[in-house]
């Protein structure tokens, strides 16, 4: 067998040495090429990435312009509702007032002045002669009251308390009450009513 010496060793380990550096060299460069390929794709992943927010940044602006045009049709639509309301409102308050040209008579506590304003306007004038303690008179006072607005505008009734009215009553030739003058159909007497309508129908 031969000897192995020394500087054949070393001849050896230095050529051992020289591949292993480069085989580091080869894992290198492959490392570095690995990398570069990442980053491509990475780079690649982010302008991805980028697309998509700007895809749906410009879609969220869309969906915000639509909000903002309902919401203006919105809008839009309760100013017409309103309008509308007030015209209907309009129309209804010329309604009533045109319902509150309808002239209505008086229903009034007998004054001097008062009957005689009456009288003087061409109204139809009946003085209501009543009692306090007057069941029947308080009948037809009650049915007057709720009636009130039923009264023809050309008609006046006056209410005038007998105890109170004693020269009225002798001028009309009244003995007692529940009774009711005509003053401007003869001043006919008339006892016994209990309705506005009967009163209005002896006018």
């Amino acid at each position: 067998m031969k000897k192995i010496t020394l500087l054949s060793l070393m001849a050896l380990a230095s050529g051992a040495v020289l591949t292993g550096c480069g085989a580091v060299d080869t894992v290198t460069d492959t490392v570095w090429d690995v990398a570069d390929g990442v980053a491509d794709v990475a780079g690649d992943a982010v302008d991805v990435v980028w697309d998509v927010a700007e895809w749906a940044a410009d879609l969220a602006g869309d969906a915000a312009d639509a909000v903002v045009d309902a919401g203006e049709a919105v809008v839009d639509g309760a100013i017409e509702m309103v309008d509308g309301d007030d015209m209907d409102r309009d129309m209804d308050d010329d309604a009533d007032a045109q319902e509150g040209d309808v002239e209505v008579g008086m229903y009034d506590t007998y004054s001097p002045a008062t009957l005689a304003s009456a009288v003087e306007d061409g109204k139809k004038v009946a003085v209501f002669f009543h009692g306090a303690t007057c069941g029947s008179c308080a009948t037809l006072d009650a049915d007057i009251k709720d009636n009130i607005a039923n009264i023809p505008g050309d008609v006046v009734v006056l209410n005038a308390d007998w105890d109170d009215n004693q020269e009225l009553a002798e001028e009309y030739g009244v003995a007692k009450y529940h009774t009711v003058t005509m003053v401007t159909n003869d001043k006919k007497n008339v006892g016994n009513l209990f309705t506005l309508d009967d009163l209005v129908a002896e006018l």
